[in-house]
């Protein structure tokens, strides 16, 4: 774990679980769990994911996860850290946070849990993986933790198939089944998913379903687009209405997210806005409750947005500077900080914002440190600075073991790589 992070939750309210952590150490993990013949318990997190920072904050600290924490062993994983590459190299991951239980002896992931859930699930879950997983999701979730994605497909649908699954059951093999889809047909992913959205529950597994359909809603043309995102509308509506819907304030606000990008492309403006408002209200509820400021900074990102989009970037200023300053070894405040002053083109604000970033970025991430830092220059038509921030960049890269390296992070500093290039070829006067 970085240590900024490590001093923050340490600094916070005690841990209810009792989970006692390994931090970015997999090769102590697998010769404890050999050891005590445990499977190994994997929380895959990164410091820019507000959902990784959720759930630790808010989620894996409760009292349900108490019941399992001797079941297994527990290991934390920086994702952008390189000396976990090796796990990586293994176990590759496509979304943050992911939960992995891994068979201690034979290294088989019995279980894969993507994204968020209540104490409940968790504990639910890892339970269950402890003993060798559910079997209707065990080889569906293993082909997909292999991003074998034809056998994910072929497995979830098999196993959907049964009778007699429960909900939560069902929406886990619909949300691995449409992950599949999405990487091997975006266009059958929205239309065919459109198709089963109301048969998924109403946790936070059941709205990243309609998150990843609306996702790929984006490879229809306009006429296809229009009924599918309005089945992710009207879902997510009833969901974010229902009294007794029990996910965390990051999720609702994910949904939110979803809603407000649905109801834009469907010409709704007027309900768009309201979403807007109503999810800023939630957040920043959560924040002003936040029991540390680790727990506080999980809902930046999102404030962030929703301040932007409302024109208010001295709300976004401010917030990011307290985080900044109670988290002084954490590079997002700074990076973030920068985006706001590129947006409003106060650009030496926002150089000496993203010069603090770069000084505490560290692994893949830091590429869209250096993306920022080259957008920054480019305003300020500072092209020879631009130029070497770009050398740096690519230098940088190539230390990096690929398994740690988003494919998208790397082609957009190379979209930005172009833009030096044509303004360096650009006469001058």
């Amino acid at each position: 774990m970085s240590s900024w992070l490590l001093l923050a939750l340490l600094a916070a309210p005690p841990d209810a679980s009792g989970i006692q952590w390994i931090h970015d150490d997999w090769a102590a993990a697998e010769k404890r769990a050999k050891a005590e013949k445990k499977g190994i318990a994997v929380d895959v997190w990164a410091t820019w994911c507000h959902t990784c920072l959720s759930m630790k904050s808010t989620i894996l600290t409760q009292a349900p996860l108490a019941a399992v924490k001797d079941q297994l062993v527990w290991l934390a994983l920086d994702y952008d850290l390189p000396k976990n590459a090796a796990f990586f190299d293994k176990y590759p991951v496509g979304a943050f946070p992911t939960f992995m239980v891994i068979d201690g002896a034979s290294g088989a992931v019995n279980g894969r849990w993507m994204g968020s859930g209540t104490p409940a699930e968790m504990a639910a879950f890892f339970g269950a993986s402890a003993k060798g997983g559910i079997k209707a999701l065990e080889a569906s979730q293993r082909a997909l933790a292999k991003q074998d994605y034809a056998e994910a497909l072929k497995l979830s649908e098999l196993a959907l198939k049964a009778e007699g699954l429960d909900a939560a059951t069902q929406t886990r093999l619909l949300l691995g089944w449409i992950e599949a889809l999405s990487h091997i047909n975006p266009k059958l992913c929205a239309t065919q998913g459109a198709g089963r959205i109301r048969d998924v529950d109403r946790s936070a597994q059941g709205i990243d379903f309609v998150a990843v359909v609306a996702d790929c809603a984006n490879a229809l043309s306009p006429a296809e687009k229009k009924p599918v995102l309005t089945q992710v509308r009207d879902q997510l509506a009833a969901v974010l209405a229902d009294p007794k819907l029990e996910v965390s304030a990051d999720d609702r606000s994910g949904a939110y997210a979803t809603l407000t990008d649905a109801q834009e492309s469907l010409g709704d403006t007027a309900g768009a806005n309201a979403s807007r408002v109503a999810r800023l209200a939630i957040l920043e509820a959560a924040a002003k409750a936040a029991k540390s400021p680790v727990e506080r900074s999980a809902y930046d990102d999102h404030r962030n947005q929703l301040y932007q989009a409302l024109g208010r970037y001295a709300d976004a200023e401010a917030m990011l500077m307290a985080s900044e300053k109670d988290l002084p070894k954490d590079f997002n405040p700074p990076w973030r900080l920068a985006n706001v002053y590129l947006k409003q083109k106060k650009l030496e604000p926002g150089l000496l914002a993203i010069d603090r970033a770069l000084a505490r970025g560290y692994g893949g991430r830091k590429l869209r440190l250096y993306t920022t830092k080259i957008d920054l220059l480019l305003e300020g038509k500072r092209i020879k600075e631009a130029a070497a921030t770009l050398a740096a960049a690519r230098a940088e890269l190539k230390t990096l073991p690929a398994s740690v390296v988003r494919p998208y992070w790397v082609e957009e500093l190379e979209g930005r790589a172009k833009k030096v290039e044509a303004e360096s070829a650009t006469p001058k006067g």
